[in-house]
C-alpha cells in the first residue's frame, strides 16, 4: 500500500468514507517493501481522517520463491495482527477485513469480525470460508453474483449485505476541458477517442483487452476514432492522472473478460467512468464483432455520446464511497453492532 491494484484503492477509500461517517478508523497494514514509495494518502488523494498502523511481517518475496514469500508474509502478518488486536481492540470495537487469513485468525480468537468478501469464485464450499462465515457478525459483499455463490455453498443469507464499490465524484471533477486534457496528453483533437483505463489482468486472467483491440479492427468508423489503452505494460500511469485521461476521451469501454470474475465483480472503473461523465460501452460477450457494432453505433452518433455522458455523471452521485459506508454502518446497527466513536 499503495499499489496499482484496485483493492488497495478500495481499502483506502472505504477507510476515508467510514471516517467521514463519524467512525474512528485505524488501518492496520503489514510492513512490506513497497514498489510505489508515495504516501498512501497522497497517492490516492485521500483525506488524513484515519490512521495507518504498520505492524511487523516478514517480507522476503525478493529472496524466496514468490508464492512462498507471499504466504510467509501473510502468516507473520496474521500473528502480528492478533497481538495488535489483543493489545488495542476494546470491547465494542469492530475488526473489519477482506483478507481470508486475517479473518480466520480473528474469528479463532473470538473477535467476531465483519468480513468483506469480493469476487468469490470457488467451485465448491471451503472449510476455511465456512468457519469465517459462521463466526463473523456480518458479511459485506461487492455484488449479487458474489452473494448468490456464497448462498449456494453456505448458510449465511441473513447477515449478508450487498454493497457495490463506489467512487468519489469530486476527484474526477477537474478544471481541464476535454481539449485541454488532450493537449496535455498529446492526443488528437479531431478524433472520437475510445479507451480502456485500468489493469490488464486480474486474478491471473485477462480482462478482455485483446478482444477490445480486435473489436476496434472490425469497426467501420475507425477513420473517425482513436483507440487508447491506458494501463499495464502499454501505458502505466499514477492514479492521480486517471481523471485527466478520462476527461480526454469520449467512449470508455469495459471489455468482456470471459471468466467467472465477470459475474462476481463490481468494477471500480465503471463508477470512475460514470463520475468522469463518459459514454460507457460494456461488452456482453467475448464476440469482438458485437463489441465493434456497439462502438460503431456510438461513433456515428455524437449526440448520443453527449446524452450518455450526462446520464453517467448523474448516476455516479448514487454510488459514492461515503454513501456506501453509511449503508454498511446502518446494516451493522440493525444487526445489533455498536460502533464506538
Amino acid at each position: 500500500m499503495p499499489s496499482p491494484k484496485a483493492h488497495s484503492l478500495q481499502i483506502m477509500k472505504s477507510c476515508e468514507a467510514f471516517a467521514n461517517a463519524g467512525v474512528l478508523v485505524a488501518l492496520v497494514l503489514p510492513t512490506k517493501v513497497r514498489v510505489i514509495k508515495d504516501n498512501p494518502f497522497t497517492y490516492y488523494a485521500v483525506k488524513r481522517n484515519f490512521s495507518i498502523q504498520r505492524i511487523p511481517a516478514l517480507d522476503l518475496i525478493w529472496l524466496l520463491p514468490e508464492r512462498i514469500g507471499f504466504y510467509l508474509n501473510a502468516l507473520t502478518f496474521c500473528i502480528s495482527a492478533i497481538f495488535f488486536a489483543l493489545t488495542y481492540v476494546r470491547r465494542g470495537d469492530i475488526t473489519y477485513s477482506r483478507d481470508y487469513a486475517t479473518l480466520a485468525v480473528l474469528c479463532l480468537f473470538g473477535f467476531r469480525p465483519v468480513a468483506e468478501i469480493h469476487d468469490y469464485r470457488s467451485q465448491k464450499p471451503k472449510k476455511l470460508i465456512a468457519f469465517i462465515l459462521k463466526h463473523t457478525r456480518a458479511v459485506i459483499v461487492n455484488s449479487e453474483g458474489t452473494k448468490s455463490l456464497l448462498m449456494d455453498h453456505y448458510v449465511c443469507d441473513t447477515k449478508i449485505l450487498v454493497a457495490p464499490n463506489a467512487v468519489d465524484p469530486a476527484f474526477f471533477d477537474i478544471s481541464e476541458t476535454k481539449e485541454q486534457a488532450r493537449e496535455k496528453l498529446g492526443l488528437p483533437q479531431d478524433r472520437i477517442i475510445i479507451s480502456y483505463v485500468g489493469r490488464m489482468s486480474v486474478a491471473g486472467a485477462g480482462k478482455g483487452i485483446e478482444s477490445l483491440r480486435e473489436a476496434y479492427e472490425h469497426m467501420r468508423h475507425r477513420d473517425r476514432t482513436e483507440l487508447l489503452i491506458v494501463g499495464g505494460a502499454e501505458l502505466s500511469i499514477p492514479y492521480s492522472m486517471v481523471p485527466l485521461y478520462l476527461r480526454a476521451i469520449d467512449i470508455a469501454v469495459i471489455p468482456f473478460p470471459g471468466s467467472q470474475h465477470a459475474k462476481t465483480t463490481s468494477p471500480i472503473k465503471l463508477f470512475e467512468y460514470m463520475a468522469a461523465g463518459k459514454a460507457i460501452v460494456i461488452a456482453d460477450s467475448p464476440d469482438p464483432q458485437e463489441l465493434a457494432e456497439k462502438l460503431d453505433a456510438l461513433a456515428a452518433n455524437p449526440e448520443r455520446i453527449a446524452t450518455l455522458s450526462a446520464q453517467s455523471r448523474e448516476g455516479a452521485q448514487h454510488y459514492t464511497w461515503t454513501g456506501r459506508a453509511v449503508k454498511v454502518i446502518d446494516f451493522l446497527r440493525k444487526k445489533g453492532t455498536i460502533l464506538t466513536p
